[in-house]
């Protein structure tokens, strides 16, 4: 095997664990404040990625906000819960 193709196949185990582990936790969780930091927990580690969030709909006050952060700064991830955008505006920029 070349290094390309460890290297994918590694990955593919990883996401085939990934979704073993996802289908696991939803049956497993029925409250959604436990299954949502498992999930965004298992996402940065399987993607390696330095963070990740739910942004979420508050439809009473037309607002979005991030209820779930898994993020290595603490900085960042008290801001993210903090902040809650206007669910009439842009987040991305205008299209």
């Amino acid at each position: 095997m070349t290094d390309g193709s460890e290297k994918l196949e590694a990955t593919q185990q990883k996401r085939f664990t990934l979704l073993y582990d996802l289908g696991c936790a939803f049956a497993a969780h029925i409250e959604i404040g436990e299954l949502f930091p498992f999930i965004v927990n298992k996402c940065c580690e399987v993607f390696e990625a330095g963070g990740a969030s739910v942004l979420l709909l508050d439809e009473g006050a037309g607002e979005l906000f991030f209820p779930y952060v898994a993020e290595t700064a603490p900085r960042v991830s008290s801001s993210l819960r903090n902040l809650r955008i206007p669910a009439d505006k842009g987040i991305a920029g205008s299209v």
